[in-house]
């Protein structure tokens, strides 16, 4: 007997149902709500740590030029009026150009200095300065450095001691960069020394209530 298999086929289209396609884009939505706020919390971290590490680059650049040209030169912290960009500029005594004047002592008397060597160098986006610290106490902000590698702060101006800024860096931090400008969040206090003429800690950490950037 012969015995015939007919192999029968049996089509199907498989797709996604409505409510296959809204379980998974509440899902997306879910997990997007999630890490939005971890990623801009990250963001901050990164923006102020690699302002830091601008600044400790620069004030290394104007020690250089310093001891190089055998000239006071001065950091200055600026930010552009315009664009809300903070920068830093390194200027240089006695060139003849009257472009910044830096004010030396309580006489009101200033020392006309010069912009040197290249363009300002801009802080990461959004990243500004804590101006609640002595530096910013001047008008305008500036680090002097002295031909000797030595930093030279302004008078009326006092470094602030270990002991002290550890134990409130808030209140007692030289120099601050915070992030984001309009509602800051996180925050690093930098505390300077006159020895090394440098950055010498630095705390990072929440910072105070918004409107205290420059």
């Amino acid at each position: 007997m012969n015995r015939s298999y007919h192999k029968i086929s049996s089509t199907r289209k498989y797709g996604f149902t409505l409510l296959e396609l809204l379980a998974v884009i509440g899902i997306m939505v879910l997990i997007v709500g999630i890490s939005y706020p971890l990623f801009q919390i990250y963001q901050e971290t990164v923006g102020v740590k690699k302002g830091l590490q601008i600044l400790n680059q620069t004030i290394s650049l104007a020690k250089n030029k310093t001891i190089t040209k055998k000239v006071i030169h001065y950091l200055y912290f600026g930010t552009n009026e315009e664009t809300k960009q903070a920068y830093l500029a390194i200027y240089m005594e006695n060139t003849g150009n009257q472009t910044l004047e830096i004010n030396q002592g309580n006489n009101g008397e200033g020392q006309a200095v010069d912009l040197t060597d290249g363009p300002p160098v801009p802080l990461p986006k959004y990243v500004g300065f804590f101006t609640d610290v002595s530096i910013f106490k001047l008008n305008p902000p500036y680090l002097g450095f002295l031909p000797e590698s030595g930093l030279l702060m302004p008078p009326g101006i006092q470094l602030t001691n270990k002991e002290k800024f550890m134990d409130d860096p808030k209140g007692n931090a030289d120099l601050g960069l915070i992030y984001p400008v309009q509602s800051p969040y996180k925050c690093i206090y930098i505390k300077l020394g006159r020895q090394r003429g440098g950055i010498d800690e630095a705390v990072f950490d929440k910072c105070p209530g918004s409107g205290e950037t420059r």
